[in-house]
């Protein structure tokens, strides 16, 4: 399981989703750990909470991956837009292939 985090609005948090930093009130006063599990129940009570409106959401391997594939669809779609015109410039062309080497890992 990664260890990395997304910051994501209360309202787009689901049940089963797990707290990746600790929830804290304005004040610095505990309302849930790091780690714990939210549930329905828990996603209610936070909606009492004013100053509630995003959590640190840690992500799964399955979110991870889809972050991923989603950053990498951007990448692919910003180099598509940016090259758009360069088909018959062969230095165009090589600068393509380098930009998507470094962005994606790959060549296009």
């Amino acid at each position: 399981m990664s260890s990395r985090c997304k910051q994501m609005a209360l309202d787009d948090v689901q049940p089963g989703m797990v707290l990746g930093e600790d929830l804290l009130t304005p004040r610095g006063k505990m309302i849930l750990p790091k780690g714990t599990e939210l549930t329905e129940t828990t996603l209610a009570s936070l909606h009492r909470y004013e100053e509630v409106q995003t959590l640190s959401i840690q992500l799964s391997d399955a979110m991870l991956a889809q972050e991923e594939a989603a950053e990498r669809d951007r990448f692919e779609q910003r180099i598509a837009r940016l090259f758009r015109h360069s088909d018959q410039d062969k230095a165009a062309t090589l600068l393509r292939q380098h930009v998507t080497l470094f962005r994606l890992g790959s060549k296009s």
